[in-house]
């Protein structure tokens, strides 16, 4: 189970520590062992589908954040930066946003 975290750890540097299922599970990390790191308390389930891991402060931006990355969790933070397209809520043409 260290090799999962460790892999874990390696794709959660680069955005606040924190980590989907769905980026688990294309880096070859199964549900079950997510699962299992959850059930043990190794990682914190922030909102469904993303955990933070023992490396992560918590922070009044975690929840931010994570819902930030629930948007489209099989991409990395560091994929969307000036992505206009899928970075994150986007403003319709023509509606009213107040």
């Amino acid at each position: 189970m260290s090799a999962h975290l460790a892999t874990l750890e390696q794709l959660g540097a680069g955005q606040w520590s924190l980590v989907t299922a769905g980026q688990a599970v294309e880096a070859g990390i199964s549900r079950t062992a997510i699962r299992r790191l959850h059930d043990t308390g190794t990682l914190t389930q922030i909102q469904r589908g993303v955990y933070a891991l023992p490396s992560s402060q918590h922070g009044r931006l975690q929840e931010l954040r994570a819902a930030w990355l629930s948007i489209n969790p099989r991409r990395f933070a560091w994929e969307r930066e000036g992505d206009g397209r899928t970075a994150g809520v986007r403003h319709r043409r023509g509606s009213d946003c107040r």
